[in-house]
């Protein structure tokens, strides 16, 4: 009988020990809907390599980065909260589509594609954060360089640095959010490759 209800003690003890359920990864993508106008020239004669991004600290990793709008410097992570992939390899590959689709140059190519280069697009994330609080928003700051590969001089560079709304402070909404913003800065870019 004491046996009994000493095995009931650890029982319960253990119980009271236990720990809450861990909650589940969640992973996101970008997927920006923004259409972009396909030309019947290409702009650029020849194969344009778009490199992957480049990115510093925390918007290099694949956690979702945010601040507080009462408190903006001290970013910080989610836990639990993980883009698909690294953010400098899902802005390439977006890169890469929207290039393409503009028919932006002869052909429009990664790196691993081996294949003699004409010019070379390459990309630096210098914010991807969302803002939260009284007025949830997303940052996104990209820089974008072109250059033309044999001489390796510098054809054109440009900052973008765009604002997007997001309906409350959800990572849910923010992604959503990050969407906006970043189909905002693909149709800046071809629009100003085109231009330039």
């Amino acid at each position: 009988m004491i046996h009994r209800i000493g095995i009931s003690l650890i029982v319960i003890a253990l119980a009271g020990c236990a720990q809450p359920e861990v909650p589940p990864d969640n992973f996101y993508r970008l997927y920006p809907e923004s259409a972009v106008e396909g030309r019947d020239q290409p702009r650029f004669e020849g194969v344009l390599v778009v490199n992957r991004f480049q990115a510093d600290g925390l918007v290099s990793e694949r956690s979702l980065v945010y601040a507080d709008d009462d408190a903006p410097n001290p970013l910080k992570q989610y836990h639990y909260h993980y883009w698909t992939e690294s953010p400098t390899r899902m802005l390439q590959e977006l890169v890469v589509r929207y290039l393409r689709s503009a028919n932006v140059a002869t052909q429009v190519i990664t790196p691993e594609t081996p294949a003699l280069s004409s010019y070379e697009v390459s990309g630096k994330i210098k914010r991807l954060e969302q803002i939260r609080g009284s007025r949830s928003r997303v940052v996104v700051e990209l820089e974008f360089v072109l250059t033309r590969s044999r001489e390796a001089s510098v054809l054109w560079v440009q900052d973008y640095l765009v604002e997007a709304t997001s309906k409350d402070d959800s990572v849910k909404a923010a992604v959503e959010a990050f969407n906006q913003a970043i189909g905002d800065v693909c149709l800046r870019l071809v629009n100003d490759l085109w231009r330039n």
